[in-house]
């Protein structure tokens, strides 16, 4: 409760990644704005459905599965009242080794299942940020380290906030320069 009122201090929505059915009712009570589902609970369809019928936005990542696995995910929270999804094309290698990052799955995930698309990076950051954006991202998940911190878990699959600034700010770069596709003398 604590971190939520934090976060609405500062103008920030909060997100949380359940793990079982049995937390969302009170996640729910607490006032997280959205729920994410873990790559690999993409087949817990029982949890899908109950974030689902929060009626709050449901984010799912798609790293630990195919099409027919996200299509099924998809149904389950459409079923149970979802009508905000989104789906994460994410590597669940961490770090992504180079050239094994896939970033046109967004654009196949984005035809396929026909909801907002983004990245879950675990790779190299701006320059798999910037090709997700060309290819139709529009969500972005990034994992932060504070500066020095040599406890963090995951620094090579971690950004610093001067870091995620500069993605976010090459993100938004790339989206005005892709402009709106429109063929007209400029």
């Amino acid at each position: 409760e604590a971190i939520v009122a934090r976060a609405r201090q500062h103008g920030l929505a909060v997100m949380s990644t359940p793990f079982a059915e049995d937390v969302v009712p009170a996640l729910s009570e607490i006032g997280f704005d959205a729920y994410k589902i873990a790559s690999g609970d993409i087949t817990y369809l029982g949890l899908i459905s109950a974030v689902a019928a929060t009626g709050r936005p449901v984010v799912i990542s798609s790293g630990m599965s195919d099409l027919t696995d996200v299509g099924a995910a998809l149904d389950a929270a459409r079923s149970a009242g979802g009508d905000q999804l989104a789906v994460l094309h994410c590597v669940s290698a961490y770090p992504v080794p180079s050239g094994s990052e896939n970033l046109r799955a967004i654009a196949t995930l984005a035809d396929a299942c026909h909801e907002l698309v983004g990245l879950s990076d675990h790779g190299s950051g701006l320059l798999s940020a910037v090709a997700a954006v060309t290819l139709g991202a529009s969500i972005y998940e990034r994992h932060l380290v504070l500066p020095g911190d040599t406890q963090a878990i995951d620094p090579p699959v971690s950004s610093t906030p001067f870091e995620l600034a500069a993605i976010v700010r090459a993100m938004e770069q790339t989206r005005c320069a892709l402009g709106s596709g429109m063929k007209v003398c400029q």
